[in-house]
């Protein structure tokens, strides 16, 4: 079909048939399209910006320097990452072949226009931020609609909870694929903000809504003992950097399909394996950055959520080799720690205590294990924790004592150790002893164990006493065995449980960041949940352990993963116990099958 010829008003080269290879004299918008019509109206917009939707950025013989790149015939990494958006919006609303939409329809509805923000680029700027993207819908004035960089939303009364509707969830509205459909109990919406549950719903600003939610909510779920400051650090990367600002955008629909159906496995959906993809995809993999770590990690967090199983230990590869490149800057790691961006420390400090926690998992040696010695050992570090505000102190956010850090990675280091010399046969008994009594005199119990304050400090240093005991758990088993019936395993268990206990000291209600004190340190201390539940033999114990981590474990997160797997664990115990088999507890092999991450 011939192309529609429309008056010009400008002089601004010959007519073009609709899909005409880039020109210089093209508008901004197609030149990074590649496409253009340059027919353009008397707003100096092009048609084919109109026809599409698209904010017109206009004409110029010289292109902005944010266009440029850094060398001759290269484009900028602004215009792949605004080509992309652009892509996502036009199958978004149907307009590109194979792909249905999930944009607005009838003839009543206003569609959206999607806007490209340039006044945010600096012209003097290395690396330019990504422009804001938003859609504009006209038909509904209180619909959620913001930039990327906005404040909360202004909500509709139509946003109403009801137990009764279908919910249509944003956070697996996906610009490509279909809409999926919930029908979410009443304590489930109870505990989701009612802002999130439209009672007729429509498809949604899907980046938008889902960094909305993860600003509003999922980034407290996602490190429960971090303060306001670090929480509003990791929102700040999160809404400049792209792969960051996608990877928190899956982390967001996960963590709402979990509370929506704790049943479900998000990465299960061909959708959300999609959008994992793009992540990946989007990430330089010769020369990694902050940006890529800090989407690796919430990745990772994406996992957790999901109930703790799956491939998480690639993207944790990927951290680590930017926690790598940083500490090779440095004169040592201890040094890194504490001449680092604040951004940098938070990478380093997730990145190490992933590691230390995976290594249980996967039964292999912490991949940060010299570093670990170097920064936290207690006698010998250079490091010294003053308090949880201390940006070198691992009990921000994640609750736990450096010597407990290092103690953790010293027992992972002694199982593997063990294994090879078994292996070998040249195991000694006497070197095994001593190098775990070097580590366990830094894991012994406080003379008294007082209850904890009903704020963040108070939830980490109970949730440390809780990592301390059990660390010192975990060791014994390395030395003894697992044998449940071991006197120094069974007094650790019952150290443990006295931490754990501990939870019921707060008064009803107590609340740190928006969540029970209870639910944070449980589900911040899953490790120690699990390990203390392998060697526990009392059922009083066993009780305790399964009800807390099914009253606060559930929804999204690996509590659930867990308590099934300890219910697996006691079954078989059970069995053998009937058949007077060897009371050995088989636990590693199942979290290895499994591969719960126990963070």
């Amino acid at each position: 079909m011939p192309a529609i010829k429309t008056p010009s008003s400008s002089k601004r080269g010959a007519t073009k048939q609709k899909g005409a290879v880039r020109a210089k004299s093209g508008c901004y918008t197609c030149r990074i399209r590649r496409k253009c019509d340059e027919q353009p109206d008397d707003h100096g917009r092009c048609s084919t910006c109109i026809r599409l939707r698209l904010e017109c950025l206009g004409f110029g013989a010289k292109r902005p320097e944010w266009l440029r790149g850094c060398a001759p015939h290269k484009e900028s990494r602004n215009v792949a990452e605004l080509r992309e958006k652009i892509k996502i919006f036009l199958a978004s609303q149907g307009m590109i072949k194979g792909h249905s939409g999930t944009g607005p329809r009838g003839a009543e509805t206003e569609s959206p226009t999607l806007h490209l923000r340039t006044e945010e680029y600096s012209e003097s700027s290395e690396s330019p931020p990504t422009p804001t993207l938003s859609l504009t819908d006209t038909s509904r004035p209180y619909h959620m609609i913001s930039s990327i960089r906005d404040d909360p939303y202004n909500i509709s009364p139509e946003y109403a909870t009801s137990s009764t509707f279908a919910v249509t969830s944003p956070a697996i509205a996906s610009s490509f694929g279909s809409l999926y459909h919930f029908m979410p109990t009443e304590d489930l919406i109870t505990d989701y903000e009612a802002a999130y549950f439209p009672r007729n719903p429509e498809p949604m600003v899907y980046v938008d809504e889902m960094l909305t939610l993860y600003r509003e909510r999922v980034v407290k779920a996602q490190y429960l003992f971090a303060d306001t400051g670090m929480r509003n650090l990791i929102c700040d990367v999160v809404m400049s950097h792209t792969r960051s600002r996608e990877a928190a955008s899956l982390l967001s629909s996960v963590h709402w399909q979990r509370f929506m159906d704790p049943n479900t496995i998000a990465f299960e959906s061909a959708e959300t394996q999609r959008r994992l993809l793009e992540i990946q995809s989007l990430l330089n993999h010769q020369h990694y950055s902050s940006d890529d770590a800090m989407a690796a990690l919430h990745v990772v967090s994406s996992y957790l959520f999901d109930g703790g199983g799956g491939n998480w230990d690639w993207w944790l590869t990927m951290s680590y080799r930017y926690v790598d490149h940083l500490f090779s800057r440095y004169h040592s790691p201890s040094e890194a720690l504490m001449r680092c961006t604040p951004k940098d420390v938070f990478i380093i400090k997730t990145s190490i205590w992933f590691d230390v926690l995976a290594s249980v998992t996967t039964q292999k040696e912490p991949h940060f294990l010299e570093p670990i010695r170097s920064m936290f050992h207690p006698t010998q570090s250079k490091i010294e924790e003053l308090d949880a505000e201390d940006p070198s102190s691992m009990m921000s956010p994640m609750g736990c004592h450096n010597k407990v850090v290092w103690a953790l990675a010293e027992t992972s280091h002694l199982s593997c150790w063990k294994q090879r010399q078994l292996a070998k046969e040249s195991l000694s008994i006497p070197t095994l002893v001593k190098t775990a009594a070097t580590i366990e005199e830094f894991l012994q119990p406080p003379p008294n164990l007082p209850c904890p304050t009903t704020d963040v400090n108070g939830c980490r240093v109970l949730a440390s006493e809780i990592f301390r005991a059990s660390a010192r758990l975990y060791l014994r088993a390395v030395v003894s065995g697992d044998y449940p019936h071991v006197p120094d395993i069974r007094e650790s268990v019952q150290d443990t449980i006295n931490c754990i206990q501990l939870l019921n000291c707060p008064p009803c209600g107590a609340e740190v960041n928006g969540q029970s004190m209870s639910r944070s340190v449980v589900r911040n201390t899953v490790f120690g949940f699990f390990i203390c539940g392998v060697f526990a033999e009392q059922p009083d114990h066993r009780e305790l352990i399964r009800s807390l981590l099914g009253r606060e474990g559930d929804g999204a997160g690996n509590g659930g993963s867990i308590r099934r797997l300890l219910h697996e664990i006691w079954e078989q115990r059970e069995v053998a116990r009937r058949q007077h088999s060897p009371t050995v507890v088989n636990w590693r092999n199942g979290l290895a099958n499994t591969k719960i991450l126990l963070v």
